[in-house]
């Protein structure tokens, strides 16, 4: 989801495996490039966001080729002041790669 801070994440295209569409995406959002076949499934999680219901499925790897890098800059949050109860908590933007 736009605005939200997560692992690389996204629909399948038509046509698509699972573990395709996780690999494609991927190297989309942090340009690492991962065989489909190098992608191990750990868990599903069956959610609703906002009042619609959607199920996500999370895979680990331990190979892959290339540096993770922040590749769709339009996606992240800008910093923002939320409140929790009576505290103010400063979120700031993440700081990749350092």
């Amino acid at each position: 989801m736009g605005g939200s801070s997560s692992v690389p994440a996204e629909g399948l295209d038509d046509g698509e495996t699972i573990r395709s569409a996780a690999a494609r995406e991927a190297y989309e959002e942090v340009g690492v490039q991962i065989a489909a076949t190098d992608l191990h499934h750990v868990h599903t999680l069956h959610s609703r966001t906002n009042g619609q219901s959607w199920i996500g499925h999370f895979f680990k790897t331990e190979q892959w080729a290339g540096t993770p890098a922040l590749r769709e800059l339009d996606m992240i949050m800008p910093p923002c002041t939320t409140a929790t109860g009576a505290a103010g908590v400063r979120a700031e933007r993440p700081q990749f790669g350092r």
